[in-house]
Formats: C-alpha cells, sequence, structure tokens
C-alpha cells in the first residue's frame, strides 16, 4: 500500500487487522505498532503537544486507553 497523506495513514492504521492482511486480528502486532509510535512521540514530542488529548480521543477511544495504562500498572 501506498501512504499519500494523512488520512490514507489514518485509514490503513483503522483498518488494519494483520500483518497478512486477513484472518484474526493481531493484538500483540497492534501493540507492537502502539509501541512504536510511544517512542517516536518519546522522542520528538514535547510536553504542550500533550495539551490536546481531550481533543484529539473521543470518549471511547479514550476508555482504551484508560484500560491499557489500568493494565500497565
Amino acid at each position: 500500500m501506498k501512504i499519500h497523506s494523512y488520512e490514507d495513514l489514518e485509514t490503513y492504521l483503522q483498518n488494519w487487522i494483520n500483518f497478512h492482511g486477513e484472518g484474526n486480528y493481531d493484538f500483540n502486532g497492534a501493540l507492537h505498532l502502539t509501541r512504536a509510535l510511544l517512542r517516536n512521540m518519546k522522542k520528538h514530542a514535547i510536553d504542550s503537544d500533550f495539551d490536546e488529548l481531550n481533543e484529539i480521543f473521543q470518549p471511547d477511544e479514550r476508555d482504551v486507553l484508560k484500560l491499557m495504562c489500568r493494565k500497565l500498572s
């Protein structure tokens, strides 16, 4: 797949199931993608970037993040 815009990337990631494109959802693979994004944020983001979190995430998306944080603690 060729990704030419932010919208292409977002659509690809929203529809991603696994690295083969069909079959069962690869939760472990999704977590590795999430880990890569967290490493990217750690490397490049500044504190003020995180001030927009409530504006970016919908309530159900925040619930998933909260669940992840609870499972990590």
